[in-house]
């Protein structure tokens, strides 16, 4: 599939497979502005 013009890749360090269980508050905050930006 296409990735979407508005995608955003962010690059979270020390992270490996599971940034969601390594890095919480980063991919949290992550999330948080991609929807206040109205991205989601």
């Amino acid at each position: 599939g296409e990735i979407p013009a508005n995608a955003t890749f962010v690059k979270i360090p020390g992270a490996g497979h599971m940034p969601q269980m390594e890095a919480a508050s980063t991919v949290n905050d992550e999330i948080v502005k991609t929807i206040k930006r109205g991205g989601a």
